[in-house]
């Protein structure tokens, strides 16, 4: 009965992610917003995948998964945001954030603060993005106000700015904030340097080599992590600098390798999961610690988030319509 009820909810989610509009059809070119859409799908689902197996037995392979989509996010993030800079400069900067980031969040923080019955103070902070269970919406926040303070103190080297607040954060910020440091500036840079990155990509021969160099790279990082003198006898310091060159790397290498699977291109099911992303990771993110070492209960509670991500993704734009 168990497992009836498990494949009845895939079978759910897999009408569910059919119901999409036709311009998930239209055809997808490099970096377009279809692409990134596509980008945040398998990003996603690597997070997901990570923080669900961790007590498999097999749960440490997928480990660095959980970062590496973390690192796509934030370079997609970077260069979506400087591209939108491009095209409209900051017009409606903090509105599209409030619709799209903040009030989703809102609303499962609002669903905290009555079932943890927080205080005020922690109410506020939470509230505030200031201290939240969701370290990488504090993390992206962060990214926002940078942005938009580099932008208004100097329109021509905002980057520079951007750049600074990536070495302070690899030095100052805990571990998971801090081997994502560069990922953000790196969106920035493909944005500012685009029509270079498309001429680049053109030159197939070369765009395949680094993409082999970016993969070699991120796993020769990973191996070297697994070493007991780097995993014991390391400062934190230094891991973050490792896991700076697992995260980056990798995350680089999928977004680009995307370019080359017409069959990821042209799914609606992960184009589907790319648009409810934010609202997965939401949904799932403060369960997935109670399914421990079962492989079933994950199974369930990927597909019920999938399914409450959905509802979820339809009440936010319903709410966004009605507020800005």
């Amino acid at each position: 009965m168990y497992i009836l009820f498990l494949i009845l909810i895939f079978i759910l989610v897999s009408v569910l992610s059919m119901q999409t509009d036709k311009s998930q059809l239209e055809r997808t070119e490099f970096l377009d917003r279809n692409y990134t859409t596509i980008a945040k799908g398998i990003a996603i689902i690597l997070i997901m995948l990570s923080h669900c197996s961790g007590h498999w037995t097999f749960g440490r392979l997928l480990t660095p998964c959980g970062g590496i989509g973390v690192a796509i996010f934030l370079i997609v993030s970077g260069f979506g945001l400087n591209e939108s800079y491009k095209r409209n400069g900051l017009i409606s900067f903090w509105t599209k954030r409030l619709g799209r980031v903040y009030i989703p969040y809102f609303i499962v923080m609002v669903f905290f603060a009555i079932v943890k019955q927080w205080d005020f103070k922690t109410c506020i902070l939470n509230f505030l993005c200031i201290q939240s269970p969701y370290w990488f919406i504090t993390y992206i926040v962060g990214c926002y106000v940078v942005f938009w303070i580099s932008i208004k103190l100097t329109s021509r080297y905002y980057y520079i700015f951007i750049l600074l607040f990536s070495v302070l954060s690899l030095f100052i910020l805990p571990e998971m904030q801090a081997e994502q440091s560069f990922c953000f500036f790196i969106g920035i840079i493909m944005s500012l340097y685009k029509n270079k990155l498309f001429n680049f990509r053109d030159k197939r021969g070369y765009f395949n080599l680094t993409c082999v160099c970016l993969a070699i790279v991120g796993l020769f990082f990973l191996a070297l992590k697994q070493l007991p003198c780097v995993r014991n006898d390391t400062y934190q310091f230094e891991i973050n600098i490792v896991q700076l060159f697992i995260k980056g790397p990798l995350g680089i290498f999928i977004l680009f390798f995307i370019d080359k699977q017409k069959y990821l291109l042209r799914n609606p099911f992960v184009r589907w999961t790319g648009r409810i992303s934010y609202e997965l990771y939401l949904v799932h993110f403060p369960f997935y610690v109670f399914i421990q070492s079962k492989f079933l209960p994950a199974l369930l509670l990927i597909a019920i988030s999938y399914i409450a991500a959905y509802l979820f993704w339809h009440l936010n734009n319903r709410v966004q319509k009605s507020i800005l």
